[in-house]
């Protein structure tokens, strides 16, 4: 809407998607091996496009699949840029709900995960 309209309705939250964003990196594990499944370490995190843009983070709520034990974690460490391992074998969809100050919803990022 153009400025000095006149109009009382809210803005938009204009939060970029592009300041934050889910990374990930993974190892082979040999030890954790069962059966035939080769497991990998797996470490999330947040990166920012400014480190300052991780300081508006008030936790990180990741969803991992369902064959995950607790598939749902929230993190709250900001020294590790809201870091989670764990480990994993096979491929998913890893979601994070970022949760920001002055933002009423969080911020849906994903990461697909492939060994």
């Amino acid at each position: 809407m153009p400025r000095g309209s006149g109009s009382d309705e809210p803005r938009p939250d204009t939060t970029s998607v592009n300041t934050i964003h889910l990374a990930h990196t993974a190892r082979r594990e040999k030890q954790l091996d069962r059966d035939n499944y080769q497991y990998h370490g797996i470490h999330a995190f947040l990166v920012g496009d400014d480190d300052r843009d991780l300081d508006r983070v008030t936790k990180v709520a990741y969803h991992l699949h369902p064959t995950f034990y607790e598939p749902n974690r929230i993190v709250t460490d900001r020294k590790t840029d809201f870091a989670l391992r764990t480990a994993g074998w096979g491929m998913f969809n890893l979601t994070a709900d970022v949760h920001l100050e002055g933002r009423a919803t969080p911020l849906r990022l994903e990461r697909y995960i492939n060994f």
